[in-house]
């Protein structure tokens, strides 16, 4: 009777992961249902292609900068505020700035100089910088920053006389919004006088950016700046002058900085205390207690360090045309093969039924499970679906089938079930141990075709091991 019910158990197990395998796991979120269990990942040539246009920004636009003696730009003007006059119409409390002029302004005590402001026409790519060399820079330099997630699936191309560059990606908007970041943040880093716009740090100063997490009361991502020796003596300097002063009549003032990734400013603050150790740690976004908004904040976060550590690049691009190209391989034909799949599935189900009878039974709802359980661990994993993959799956599926048949044969001939099953289990391992050894080597190819035939192989190998010592040992010798 125990031996029964703990067939009938397995059974029912084996028949509950692959209903979940291949059914899913629904839960009702704002009155709708939605599958729990993560979708394939398909790769391009399966889900088609988001094709990347991006053409070099030749755009300018006029700008109130500081220069030096030597004509260097220093930071941009800040913008007064503006006032409302009676009628409610607004007015500017700047005079039109129709030539050069040279004024103080706020900077540390240690560097006050007399600065010029000037209207300048600043080109996001200065005529100089647009040649050959900078553009296949620039390419290396992106493509370094995508491979920094890595086995991505892409593929780009350049123009080397334009500068176009195209690049493909998977159908999905979490890989396309991976490539614009690399590709549109220019990684420009400054620290700025927040009251005059002076640039007090930049690019220069930095020796490693990183991010990092403090979840003691909830998730709280920081970017974390580490400086140069000079840079952390200027930082120094800066934590000493941009703090809260308090007069005599008790009133409070205080002097900002701004924190800018590309001109858009990620922070502004004052100091409450000196910063001698060279390090900056700069929150991002709000603290929260849910690990997936965290989640997603710290993947920007870690995108941004990414482009921010390779450093700026040499061209600015701007995207022209995003554009979907569908796979030649249809929904139609996939939906063929899954039922083609199916189709064979139950042919050799019906077979093992057949030839083992009660065993055969047992051994086809088992040989199924390990499909199930297979679905269930490709999906979790991410690994890319790709035809070479597809293959690899099949040939994982096949090898399980044979060391299924081999030892229900075994069995039929009235061997005893452990040593049957360790013998075949041996049997199997000795012969597929050239793939065990193309499945090791091929999972730590940087190259996606190649490497998810060596993922999908090593968890196939590794669940066929562990799903048949667990259910398919347990169930035979019950009986």
């Amino acid at each position: 009777m125990k031996s029964k019910l703990k067939i009938v158990g397995i059974s029912l197990l084996v028949i509950l992961i692959s209903l979940i395998a291949f059914v899913g796991i629904y839960l009702k979120k704002s009155n709708v249902w939605e599958n729990q269990i993560p979708e394939f990942k398909f790769g391009m040539e399966l889900d088609g292609v988001r094709e990347l246009r991006y053409i070099v920004d030749t755009t300018e636009e006029e700008k109130n900068v500081y220069i030096d003696a030597e004509g260097n730009i220093l930071g941009e003007v800040k913008e007064k505020d503006e006032e409302k006059s009676d009628n409610g119409q607004e007015i500017s409390l700047d005079a039109p700035a129709e030539e050069t002029k040279t004024e103080e302004v706020a900077v540390p005590e240690t560097e006050k100089v007399n600065y010029a402001t000037e209207i300048r026409k600043i080109k996001k790519n200065e005529d100089a910088d647009v040649n050959i060399e900078n553009f296949e820079k620039t390419k290396s330099m992106i493509q370094t920053r995508i491979e920094e997630n890595k086995n991505f699936e892409y593929n780009i191309r350049q123009d080397n006389m334009t500068g176009e560059l195209v690049i493909e990606v998977p159908n999905r908007d979490e890989d396309v919004n991976y490539v614009r970041s690399a590709v549109e943040t220019f990684g420009k880093f400054e620290v700025i006088d927040e009251q005059t716009g002076i640039i007090l740090l930049n690019n220069s100063h930095v020796k490693k950016y990183s991010a990092m997490v403090n979840n003691t009361s909830g998730y709280q991502s920081y970017l974390v700046i580490e400086f140069t020796k000079e840079g952390a003596e200027k930082l120094k300097e800066i934590s000493k002058e941009y703090i809260e002063t308090v007069n005599e009549a008790g009133e409070s003032t205080k002097k900002y900085v701004s924190v800018l990734i590309d001109g858009n400013a990620i922070s502004t603050t004052y100091f409450g205390e000196e910063m001698p150790g060279g390090v900056l740690q700069i929150p991002i976004g709000q603290a929260s207690t849910d690990f997936n908004t965290h989640s997603q904040v710290f993947e920007q976060l870690s995108h941004i360090v990414s482009a921010l550590q390779t450093g700026k690049l040499p061209i600015v691009y701007a995207l022209n045309t995003d554009d979907y190209i569908q796979s030649a391989i249809t929904e139609d034909l996939i939906n063929i093969c899954k039922i083609a799949f199916a189709v064979v599935i139950a042919l050799i189900s019906i077979y093992f039924i057949i030839r083992y009878k009660a065993k055969g039974l047992l051994g086809a709802i088992l040989a199924i499970g390990y499909i199930g359980a297979y679905v269930i661990i490709i999906k979790y994993t991410n690994v890319v679906i790709t035809i070479n993959s597809i293959i690899a799956f099949l040939g994982m599926i096949v090898i399980n089938y044979i060391f299924v048949g081999s030892y229900i044969s075994k069995l039929n001939n009235k061997e005893n079930p452990v040593e049957s099953f360790n013998k075949t289990m041996k049997k199997l391992y000795l012969n597929i141990i050239p793939i065990v050894i193309i499945a090791i080597i091929f999972t730590f190819v940087g190259n996606v075709i190649i490497n998810t035939i060596g993922m999908m192989l090593f968890w196939g190998i590794l669940l066929q091991a562990l799903y048949n010592a667990i259910f398919t040992r347990t169930i035979y010798v019950s009986k």
